[in-house]
């Protein structure tokens, strides 16, 4: 009703924009909040997991590419390096099974966020490893290959979120986002 009130004729096009931009939002975070909130009551630990891998590989990429980056990876954000990209990926699937270990040691400590007994058989069954090199860390569960692919996905599709947002800030002339955020 306030909108209503507030509409000035010179104005229109500024207020439905707004409108229009917050019905988008609404439009897509709702379904994104209901989705969140599903993955808390079936166990937090489906959403920490692509959260933790998704930082690792940030935080890898920026290692390596500061410690050997030689070879810009994209002309709009000159600090990203091939070796970063490279470096940062093979590092977060090699991390994979320390953060599937370290998500299976803290839902026994912490069981709030362990899945619902519907989700219990893909923490607990265990299959062979596939891989010989990683038998050391005993058979993995399905958990781990979610762990597994989850990496795959944040090394290999997660870097270009971040080309994304360098090119919008480009484009809108903004050097960080410390400054955009309110």
């Amino acid at each position: 009703m306030w909108f209503v009130f507030c509409l000035k004729k010179r104005d229109l096009a500024y207020y439905f924009e707004e409108v229009a931009t917050t019905i988008c939002c609404v439009i897509i975070l709702v379904p994104c909040s209901l989705y969140g909130m599903r993955s808390c009551l079936d166990g937090t630990v489906f959403l920490l997991v692509p959260m933790v891998l998704i930082a690792l590989n940030d935080t890898w990429a920026y290692v390596c590419g500061v410690t050997f980056g030689k070879h810009p990876l994209i002309s709009i954000s000159a600090s990203k390096t091939w070796e970063g990209y490279i470096g940062g990926g093979i590092l977060t699937v090699l991390s994979a099974p320390v953060v599937a270990w370290a998500m299976l040691w803290i839902m026994d400590t912490f069981p709030g966020i362990a899945p619902t007994s519907d989700w219990m058989w893909f923490i607990t069954q265990e299959s062979p490893s596939v891989l010989p090199c990683l038998s050391f860390l005993g058979a993995w569960t399905p958990f781990h290959w979610f762990c597994f692919w989850i990496a795959v996905f944040a090394a290999t599709a997660g870097p270009f979120s971040g080309f994304i947002a360098s090119g919008l800030k480009r484009v809108h002339g903004i050097k960080d986002y410390s400054n955009a955020i309110p």
